[in-house]
């Protein structure tokens, strides 16, 4: 009876000891769980805030639109319907100034405020959105709005930006589109208008060197990652000239997640003023 008790008492002492290595297996769960929950929300309410901060310095950057009022009126067109509205505002130039610049008017008319196409875009509800969690969400929204430089008297930069507004999301998708215009020629500038032939191994090089710069030393920059050569070969003449500047415009996800860094690369122009063509180097001035 005495050896029974013994194995009893054992058994009964183990099994607390099971009980109760359970139950801080589960509590240690539950605590990594809750951790992870907070790590997550946190995470989240980080990159809500960079991507706030990222729209605005997109909104917020001052351009020349007052200073040029007499060369470029703003146009609107606005559509509103029950499952998606259109509101955009877009650059068009004074053809009494110069009856060629119709030039420019059309094909802001025809080739980019496309209406057609962005109904249905929005009614095919084809994602647009790089992230994943806005894939099954309707978009309801569309805006395009526009800023100008006029770094030189006879050209224009003309940075057009679209975005698309999520519901039931605060998210925003945008894309860009660059075009570089001579007033006196009236013709589109692109790449290799600007800039000298076979030059865009080191212009790559040069705009790599300043996001490697910032992913290393920002944190808004961390989740980015540097620009392939075939990624820039689709981007190379999405740029506008400014003041002291010439800007690389990407889409989201291109070179960041829609959450992370800036939409642009900012070079000096006097860093790459041996790259211009030789009647182009009046820009570095």
């Amino acid at each position: 009876m005495k050896n029974i008790a013994i194995v009893l008492i054992s058994l009964f002492v183990i099994s607390c000891k099971s009980d109760r290595t359970n139950q801080d297996t589960v509590l240690s769960d539950k605590v990594q769980t809750v951790k992870q929950s907070k790590a997550l929300d946190r995470n989240k309410i980080r990159q809500e805030g960079i991507q706030a901060a990222k729209r605005e310095q997109l909104l917020s950057e001052k351009d020349d639109k007052v200073a040029l009022e007499n060369l470029i009126d703003t146009k609107t067109f606005y559509k509103k319907e029950d499952s998606y509205v259109l509101n955009y505002k877009y650059p068009y130039l004074n053809e009494e100034i110069k009856s060629s610049y119709r030039i420019f008017n059309e094909y802001m008319q025809d080739r980019y405020i496309e209406i057609e196409t962005s109904v249905n875009d929005i009614l095919k509800n084809n994602s647009l959105s790089c992230d994943p969690s806005v894939v099954d969400v309707h978009r309801y929204k569309r805006i395009i709005d526009y800023k100008v430089y006029n770094k030189k008297e006879h050209l224009i930069s003309i940075l057009l930006y679209k975005a698309n507004h999520y519901s039931d999301k605060n998210h925003h998708s945008y894309m860009f589109k660059c075009l570089n215009f001579d007033l006196n020629n009236t013709v589109f500038l692109d790449y290799q208008s600007i800039f000298k032939e076979k030059s865009e191994a080191e212009m790559l090089s040069i705009i790599n060197q300043k996001l490697t710069e910032k992913i290393i030393k920002k944190n808004s920059y961390k989740d980015c990652w540097v620009l392939s050569e075939d990624s820039f070969d689709e981007h190379k003449n999405n740029f506008v000239i400014t003041e002291k500047m010439i800007k690389f415009y990407f889409d989201d996800c291109v070179i960041c997640p829609s959450y992370a860094g800036r939409y642009a690369v900012e070079v000096p122009l006097d860093q790459i003023a041996h790259l211009l063509q030789e009647n182009n180097k009046e820009l570095v001035l």
